[in-house]
């Protein structure tokens, strides 16, 4: 994790002259990648933890449904695509 997590900094900056914030979703994990992170030039200032019952998460994974032409993602309960099996 850490080596992508460096990969993708190098490339930003590389990219972009002056980056101000960003969203990293599911990084910083724990103490040791924060520590990693700053150690590079990111600086964790804000953190949030968001907390959902284990059925719930199940729920949402168990009727995720990606069109594999367009990549379009949906729910078969709350999000179904118009047409059953087309996107």
């Amino acid at each position: 994790v850490l080596d992508v997590m460096e990969e993708a900094a190098v490339r930003l900056r590389t990219s972009v002259s002056t980056i101000t914030w960003a969203i990293l979703d599911g990084c910083p994990r724990n103490v040791e990648q924060a520590k990693h992170m700053h150690s590079i030039g990111l600086d964790v200032r804000l953190a949030i933890y968001l907390h959902a019952p284990e059925d719930v998460l199940v729920h949402r994974v168990d009727g995720r449904l990606i069109h594999p032409a367009s990549g379009r993602t949906y729910h078969s309960e709350l999000r179904p695509p118009v047409e059953e099996m087309k996107d």
